[in-house]
């Protein structure tokens, strides 16, 4: 039985990610692409949040942020396009959900 995942309402299964990286024992990143997207899943063990930042010189500056958490079920995603440094912050306690975490 193959493994699949939910991700922005399409169906990954896992034979289909190109690329695997293990930072630690507790955070992975899969990816894959074509000529127009990206498809990113983060599998993490946290209790709090997890995020991901992608910048072309390594800094939070004109950075683009993902941020992810599950709170009493749901699912809260949040993006930001070109952070800069005094923006980023906590999750706000307000964020609407996105879904439900299963």
């Amino acid at each position: 039985m193959a493994t699949s995942w939910i991700t922005q309402g399409m169906v990954v299964e896992a034979s289909q990610w190109d690329h695997i990286v293990d930072f630690d024992p507790n955070y992975r990143l899969l990816w894959t692409s074509n000529a127009q997207d990206i498809t990113f899943e983060i599998q993490a063990r946290t209790l709090g949040w997890v995020g991901v930042g992608f910048s072309h010189d390594g800094t939070l500056a004109d950075s683009d942020v993902a941020i992810g958490w599950i709170d009493q079920g749901h699912v809260y995603f949040q993006t930001t396009r070109h952070n800069f440094p005094n923006l980023l912050s906590t999750p706000p306690y307000n964020a609407q959900p996105t879904g439900s975490a299963r």
